[in-house]
Protein backbone atom coordinates (compact mmCIF):
# COMPACT_ATOMS: atom_id res chain seq x y z
CA UNK A 1 0.00 0.00 0.00
CA UNK A 2 1.69 3.33 -0.91
CA UNK A 3 1.12 6.72 0.46
CA UNK A 4 -1.60 7.52 -1.33
CA UNK A 5 -3.76 4.65 -1.05
CA UNK A 6 -2.64 4.72 2.36
CA UNK A 7 -3.99 8.39 2.67
CA UNK A 8 -7.37 7.67 1.03
CA UNK A 9 -7.82 4.33 3.54
CA UNK A 10 -7.71 6.73 6.36
CA UNK A 11 -9.85 9.42 4.91
CA UNK A 12 -12.40 6.93 3.89
CA UNK A 13 -12.10 5.22 7.70
CA UNK A 14 -11.60 8.36 9.60
CA UNK A 15 -14.99 7.95 11.46
CA UNK A 16 -14.96 4.48 12.05
CA UNK A 17 -11.63 4.81 13.66
CA UNK A 18 -11.97 7.66 15.72
CA UNK A 19 -15.35 5.88 16.78
CA UNK A 20 -13.49 2.54 17.86
CA UNK A 21 -10.63 4.60 19.73
CA UNK A 22 -13.81 6.59 21.43
CA UNK A 23 -15.17 3.30 22.81
CA UNK A 24 -11.62 1.68 23.59
CA UNK A 25 -11.59 4.71 25.65
CA UNK A 26 -14.59 4.96 27.42
CA UNK A 27 -14.49 1.19 27.96
CA UNK A 28 -11.18 1.87 29.38
CA UNK A 29 -12.31 4.52 31.62
CA UNK A 30 -15.46 2.21 32.38
CA UNK A 31 -13.35 -0.52 33.16
CA UNK A 32 -11.20 1.48 36.04
CA UNK A 33 -14.26 3.12 37.39
CA UNK A 34 -15.52 -0.31 38.17
CA UNK A 35 -12.61 -2.04 39.44
CA UNK A 36 -12.18 1.03 42.01
CA UNK A 37 -15.81 0.44 42.88
CA UNK A 38 -15.14 -3.50 43.07
CA UNK A 39 -12.08 -3.06 45.08
CA UNK A 40 -13.98 -1.07 47.47
CA UNK A 41 -17.30 -3.72 47.62
CA UNK A 42 -15.09 -6.73 48.36
CA UNK A 43 -13.06 -5.03 51.33
CA UNK A 44 -16.08 -3.55 52.59
CA UNK A 45 -17.39 -7.02 52.65
CA UNK A 46 -14.61 -8.96 53.98
CA UNK A 47 -14.77 -6.11 56.98
CA UNK A 48 -18.15 -7.41 57.36
CA UNK A 49 -17.21 -11.43 57.31
CA UNK A 50 -14.33 -10.89 59.31
CA UNK A 51 -16.83 -9.32 62.12
CA UNK A 52 -19.63 -11.95 61.53
CA UNK A 53 -16.85 -14.54 62.48
CA UNK A 54 -15.45 -12.34 65.44
CA UNK A 55 -18.81 -11.91 66.83
CA UNK A 56 -19.70 -15.29 66.41
CA UNK A 57 -16.41 -16.24 68.56
CA UNK A 58 -17.46 -13.94 71.21
CA UNK A 59 -20.76 -15.38 71.20
CA UNK A 60 -19.58 -18.70 72.21
CA UNK A 61 -17.50 -17.55 75.38
CA UNK A 62 -20.12 -14.95 76.64
CA UNK A 63 -22.67 -15.95 79.55
CA UNK A 64 -25.69 -15.44 80.43
CA UNK A 65 -26.12 -11.69 82.57
CA UNK A 66 -29.33 -11.79 84.41
CA UNK A 67 -30.96 -8.06 86.00
CA UNK A 68 -33.98 -6.39 87.22
CA UNK A 69 -35.87 -3.90 84.49
CA UNK A 70 -38.86 -3.41 86.64
CA UNK A 71 -40.50 -4.18 89.84
CA UNK A 72 -41.14 -7.55 88.82
CA UNK A 73 -39.44 -7.90 85.57
CA UNK A 74 -36.02 -9.83 85.43
CA UNK A 75 -34.13 -10.19 82.34
CA UNK A 76 -31.63 -12.47 80.84
CA UNK A 77 -29.22 -10.99 77.95
CA UNK A 78 -26.14 -13.31 76.08
CA UNK A 79 -24.83 -12.91 72.90
CA UNK A 80 -25.85 -14.86 69.94
CA UNK A 81 -24.73 -16.00 66.58
CA UNK A 82 -25.09 -14.98 62.85
CA UNK A 83 -24.81 -17.81 60.77
CA UNK A 84 -25.55 -19.36 57.40
CA UNK A 85 -28.29 -22.72 56.68
CA UNK A 86 -24.75 -24.25 55.89
CA UNK A 87 -23.08 -23.35 59.08
CA UNK A 88 -26.03 -24.23 61.34
CA UNK A 89 -26.38 -27.55 59.43
CA UNK A 90 -22.81 -28.50 59.95
CA UNK A 91 -20.98 -26.71 63.03
CA UNK A 92 -23.71 -25.89 64.88
CA UNK A 93 -25.87 -28.38 64.41
CA UNK A 94 -26.39 -29.42 68.16
CA UNK A 95 -28.30 -25.74 68.20
CA UNK A 96 -30.45 -27.05 65.18
CA UNK A 97 -31.41 -30.08 67.42
CA UNK A 98 -34.19 -32.03 65.95
CA UNK A 99 -35.33 -29.08 63.23
CA UNK A 100 -35.26 -30.06 59.91
CA UNK A 101 -34.42 -27.42 57.21
CA UNK A 102 -37.09 -27.47 54.31
CA UNK A 103 -36.25 -26.59 50.95
CA UNK A 104 -39.10 -24.09 50.71
CA UNK A 105 -39.33 -23.23 55.12
CA UNK A 106 -35.53 -22.32 55.85
CA UNK A 107 -35.02 -20.96 59.71
CA UNK A 108 -34.74 -17.17 60.19
CA UNK A 109 -33.92 -18.07 63.77
CA UNK A 110 -33.35 -20.75 66.49
CA UNK A 111 -33.39 -20.12 70.34
CA UNK A 112 -32.62 -22.45 72.84
CA UNK A 113 -33.73 -20.97 76.78
CA UNK A 114 -32.36 -23.62 79.76
CA UNK A 115 -34.97 -22.63 83.13
CA UNK A 116 -34.39 -23.86 86.46
CA UNK A 117 -37.33 -22.53 89.22
CA UNK A 118 -36.62 -23.14 92.70
CA UNK A 119 -39.47 -22.68 94.94
CA UNK A 120 -40.69 -22.56 98.91
CA UNK A 121 -44.20 -22.88 99.36
CA UNK A 122 -44.78 -22.24 103.02
CA UNK A 123 -48.48 -21.23 104.90
CA UNK A 124 -50.39 -23.80 102.94
CA UNK A 125 -54.01 -24.95 104.69
CA UNK A 126 -54.08 -28.91 105.67
CA UNK A 127 -57.51 -30.56 105.93
CA UNK A 128 -57.94 -33.80 107.29
CA UNK A 129 -60.85 -36.12 107.16
CA UNK A 130 -61.80 -39.92 108.01
CA UNK A 131 -59.98 -41.25 105.10
CA UNK A 132 -57.82 -38.55 103.40
CA UNK A 133 -54.88 -35.36 104.15
CA UNK A 134 -55.36 -32.88 101.30
CA UNK A 135 -53.84 -29.20 100.68
CA UNK A 136 -54.37 -27.13 98.17
CA UNK A 137 -52.48 -23.91 97.17
CA UNK A 138 -53.62 -21.45 94.33
CA UNK A 139 -51.27 -18.20 93.56
CA UNK A 140 -51.60 -15.72 90.34
CA UNK A 141 -48.56 -13.64 89.98
CA UNK A 142 -47.93 -10.51 87.68
CA UNK A 143 -47.86 -11.21 83.59
CA UNK A 144 -49.89 -13.98 83.13
CA UNK A 145 -47.89 -16.32 85.19
CA UNK A 146 -49.58 -19.00 87.53
CA UNK A 147 -48.54 -21.80 89.75
CA UNK A 148 -51.41 -24.26 91.56
CA UNK A 149 -50.29 -27.16 93.09
CA UNK A 150 -52.95 -29.55 95.33
CA UNK A 151 -52.65 -33.02 97.00
CA UNK A 152 -54.57 -35.58 98.11
CA UNK A 153 -53.17 -38.55 100.77
CA UNK A 154 -55.20 -41.55 101.71
CA UNK A 155 -55.09 -42.92 105.05
CA UNK A 156 -56.15 -45.48 107.45
CA UNK A 157 -55.73 -45.54 111.69
CA UNK A 158 -54.29 -48.76 112.95
CA UNK A 159 -54.54 -50.14 116.56
CA UNK A 160 -52.70 -51.88 118.46
CA UNK A 161 -53.27 -53.25 121.82
CA UNK A 162 -50.48 -53.59 123.97
CA UNK A 163 -51.22 -55.39 128.08
CA UNK A 164 -49.02 -54.18 130.61
CA UNK A 165 -49.62 -55.61 133.66
CA UNK A 166 -53.24 -55.99 134.48
CA UNK A 167 -53.80 -52.42 131.94
CA UNK A 168 -53.95 -52.43 128.26
CA UNK A 169 -52.27 -49.57 126.36
CA UNK A 170 -53.79 -48.63 122.93
CA UNK A 171 -51.16 -47.63 120.33
CA UNK A 172 -52.11 -45.77 117.19
CA UNK A 173 -50.39 -46.01 114.16
CA UNK A 174 -51.29 -43.58 110.61
CA UNK A 175 -50.82 -45.73 107.53
CA UNK A 176 -50.33 -43.92 104.51
CA UNK A 177 -51.56 -44.38 100.88
CA UNK A 178 -49.80 -42.91 97.76
CA UNK A 179 -50.31 -39.39 97.48
CA UNK A 180 -51.91 -37.94 94.05
CA UNK A 181 -50.48 -34.28 93.37
CA UNK A 182 -52.01 -31.98 90.58
CA UNK A 183 -49.45 -29.36 89.68
CA UNK A 184 -49.92 -26.89 86.47
CA UNK A 185 -48.07 -23.62 86.19
CA UNK A 186 -48.22 -21.05 83.32
CA UNK A 187 -44.81 -19.01 82.74
CA UNK A 188 -44.68 -16.26 80.50
CA UNK A 189 -41.15 -15.74 78.55
CA UNK A 190 -40.95 -12.98 76.36
CA UNK A 191 -38.18 -13.60 73.92
CA UNK A 192 -36.25 -11.04 71.58
CA UNK A 193 -33.48 -11.50 69.12
CA UNK A 194 -31.98 -8.46 68.32
CA UNK A 195 -29.05 -7.17 65.76
CA UNK A 196 -26.67 -3.66 66.65
CA UNK A 197 -26.18 -2.27 63.38
CA UNK A 198 -23.08 -1.00 63.86
CA UNK A 199 -21.47 -3.72 65.70
CA UNK A 200 -23.15 -6.45 63.97
CA UNK A 201 -23.61 -8.10 67.42
CA UNK A 202 -26.27 -10.32 68.21
CA UNK A 203 -28.21 -10.38 71.27
CA UNK A 204 -30.57 -12.12 72.79
CA UNK A 205 -32.82 -11.07 75.90
CA UNK A 206 -35.57 -13.28 77.89
CA UNK A 207 -38.03 -10.98 80.53
CA UNK A 208 -40.06 -12.74 83.10
CA UNK A 209 -42.50 -11.86 85.71
CA UNK A 210 -41.86 -15.25 87.19
CA UNK A 211 -40.47 -15.14 90.65
CA UNK A 212 -37.57 -16.96 91.48
CA UNK A 213 -37.40 -18.61 87.42
CA UNK A 214 -33.80 -18.44 86.60
CA UNK A 215 -32.14 -18.52 83.47
CA UNK A 216 -29.53 -20.87 83.49
CA UNK A 217 -28.68 -21.01 79.75
CA UNK A 218 -29.32 -18.92 76.20
CA UNK A 219 -28.54 -20.26 72.72
CA UNK A 220 -29.44 -18.68 70.01
CA UNK A 221 -29.06 -17.83 65.94
CA UNK A 222 -30.08 -15.14 63.30
CA UNK A 223 -30.33 -17.22 59.98
CA UNK A 224 -28.95 -15.67 57.27
CA UNK A 225 -31.72 -15.86 54.34
CA UNK A 226 -30.57 -16.96 51.41
CA UNK A 227 -30.49 -13.30 49.52
CA UNK A 228 -28.43 -12.16 52.46
CA UNK A 229 -25.51 -15.13 52.02
CA UNK A 230 -25.34 -14.38 48.71
CA UNK A 231 -24.00 -10.98 48.92
CA UNK A 232 -20.99 -11.49 50.40
CA UNK A 233 -20.44 -14.20 46.88
CA UNK A 234 -21.63 -11.35 44.77
CA UNK A 235 -19.43 -9.22 46.35
CA UNK A 236 -16.08 -10.78 44.86
CA UNK A 237 -17.43 -11.39 41.60
CA UNK A 238 -15.85 -9.83 38.69
CA UNK A 239 -17.50 -7.41 35.62
CA UNK A 240 -14.82 -7.41 33.55
CA UNK A 241 -13.09 -9.91 31.66
CA UNK A 242 -10.73 -10.68 28.27
CA UNK A 243 -11.78 -13.49 26.56
CA UNK A 244 -11.89 -15.20 23.03
CA UNK A 245 -15.70 -15.79 21.67
CA UNK A 246 -17.32 -17.54 18.71
CA UNK A 247 -20.28 -16.50 16.68
CA UNK A 248 -22.01 -15.57 13.67
CA UNK A 249 -22.84 -12.48 12.49
CA UNK A 250 -21.82 -9.50 10.09
CA UNK A 251 -18.56 -7.27 9.70
CA UNK A 252 -16.68 -4.22 8.00
CA UNK A 253 -14.64 -5.21 5.24
CA UNK A 254 -11.55 -3.09 5.02
CA UNK A 255 -11.33 -3.08 1.94
CA UNK A 256 -14.38 -1.62 0.54
CA UNK A 257 -15.99 -0.80 3.67
CA UNK A 258 -18.90 -3.10 2.95
CA UNK A 259 -20.43 -5.57 5.26
CA UNK A 260 -19.51 -8.92 5.24
CA UNK A 261 -22.00 -11.83 6.94
CA UNK A 262 -20.15 -15.00 8.42
CA UNK A 263 -18.41 -16.68 10.94
CA UNK A 264 -16.53 -14.45 13.38
CA UNK A 265 -14.26 -15.03 15.90
CA UNK A 266 -13.41 -11.99 18.30
CA UNK A 267 -11.15 -11.23 21.48
CA UNK A 268 -11.98 -8.64 22.99
CA UNK A 269 -12.73 -6.87 26.58
CA UNK A 270 -16.19 -8.10 28.17
CA UNK A 271 -18.00 -6.33 30.64
CA UNK A 272 -21.04 -7.56 32.63
CA UNK A 273 -22.79 -5.94 35.81
CA UNK A 274 -23.00 -7.55 38.72
CA UNK A 275 -26.86 -7.17 38.57
CA UNK A 276 -27.00 -9.32 35.57
CA UNK A 277 -24.80 -12.14 36.27
CA UNK A 278 -26.99 -15.05 37.96
CA UNK A 279 -26.78 -18.15 40.06
CA UNK A 280 -25.31 -17.85 44.00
Amino acid sequence: MNIKNTIEYIKKYTTLSISIVAVIFILMFLKQCNTNSSLKNEIANIEIENKRLTNNHNASLDSVETYKVKENTWRSKKKGYELSVDELKKEYSELLGDFKIEKNKPPITIIQTVAEIKESITDINVNVNDSTISFEDDTTYTGGNSRYISSTIPYHLEYNKIKVGDSVNISTKVITGKAKVDFKQEITLTTGLFKNLETGEIEILVDTEYPNLVIKDIQGAKIMENEESRKVARGFRKTWGLGVSFGYGATASTKDGRFVVGPTVNIGLTYQPKILQWGK
